[in-house]
Parts: structure tokens; C-alpha cells; sequence
């Protein structure tokens, strides 16, 4: 209700001159995921929540309907659980660094992102199914909020990919990002 009486309280108001995106912009957050494996066995191995650190380019400008491109690299660093016929241990760690490239549309304040790209996985101990390092396509969609002029701003995305186990079947893995975002 109070975002629609912010809207309403400006509807007869002259429009503001719309000052572009950042061309740079740092993002530092929090990511958790669904389990990157989990069977019919009660076999789970999960990661914990990630620090998340970000940087974001934005390439070209311009685009027709308030829209612009970018580039995306981020990475995280996370601990793996893993549980076993009711037995838990530590797994180690997790790191995973995306390369995106991301379309964004933007109105006013808000803005919606859709990227593709790749993510590489690397666990620091042999725990299936991160025994080797993995590069993964990827995909995700944001939202975004800005103050107009402000550098500061808001992120939270959902991102998607698929874990091969061995076997030859694919986990879904769907992993949540929510940051503070400051353009250079």
C-alpha cells in the first residue's frame, strides 16, 4: 500500500530528467541454494550460505525501450554439509564464480535483468558430485531497485543450473542472491 500511494502522490508531477545506470557497479551479498545433490537415499550435499562478492559492466547503452547490456563476474565461497543415513559432516568448502552476460530493462527506480552464461564449481575435498571442477551453463533473473542519482541500490536474483551426478542425471540447482549494490 505505501508503494501505491508513492506512485499515486507523483502521478501529476513533471516527469524527471532519467539519469542513466552506473557503467560500473560492485555488489556484495549473501547466496543460499536448493541441495546440489540429493537422492532416494537420503544422501544430501548442500551448501551453506555464500558470501558473495560481484562486479557488473555495463557494455552497451542505449537499447531500445530502457533497456542496456552488461557483463556480470561474481564469485562465492561457501561450506558444504553433507548427510547420510541420518549422519552429518563437514564437506570442506565450495567456491563458484559466474560469468554472465545480462540484459536489463529499467523504469524509474526498478529494473528487471535476465542472463546467461557459465558457472564453475570447485569443492576443496572430493565430495561427489564436486569431486572434479565444473563449468555449467546458467541462467538467472533479477530485480533490481535504485534511488534516482543515489549510487547505492539493491539486487536479488534467482539463478538456475544443472549438476550432472554420476549416472548421467541432472540435479536442478536453484541458488538466491540478495545484495547491496554501489556504482563506480
Amino acid at each position: 500500500m505505501l508503494v501505491a500511494l508513492a506512485f499515486v502522490g507523483t502521478a501529476g508531477a513533471a516527469p524527471a530528467q532519467e539519469i542513466p545506470p552506473p557503467a560500473r557497479e560492485l555488489v556484495l551479498g549473501i547466496s543460499t541454494s536448493t541441495p546440489l545433490l540429493a537422492d532416494g537415499n537420503g544422501t544430501r550435499v548442500r551448501s551453506g550460505l555464500a558470501p558473495v562478492v560481484a562486479a557488473h559492466l555495463v557494455a552497451v547503452r542505449g537499447l531500445p525501450g530502457d533497456m542496456y547490456a552488461g557483463v556480470t563476474v561474481r564469485g562465492a565461497r561457501s561450506s558444504l554439509s553433507l548427510r547420510d543415513d541420518g549422519e552429518r559432516w563437514n564437506g570442506g568448502s565450495v567456491w563458484q564464480v559466474d560469468v554472465m552476460a545480462d540484459a536489463t530493462w529499467r523504469r524509474g527506480p526498478f529494473s528487471l535483468t535476465g542472463a546467461i552464461g557459465a558457472t564453475w564449481l570447485r569443492a576443496a575435498r572430493r565430495v561427489r558430485p564436486l569431486e572434479h571442477a565444473r563449468v555449467l551453463p546458467t541462467g538467472e533473473i533479477g530485480v533490481g531497485i535504485r534511488r534516482t542519482g543515489s549510487p547505492w541500490g539493491a539486487r536479488l536474483g534467482l539463478q538456475a543450473y544443472t549438476l550432472p551426478v554420476h549416472g548421467g542425471q541432472g540435479g536442478g540447482v536453484m541458488r538466491a542472491i540478495i545484495g547491496i549494490a554501489h556504482g563506480l
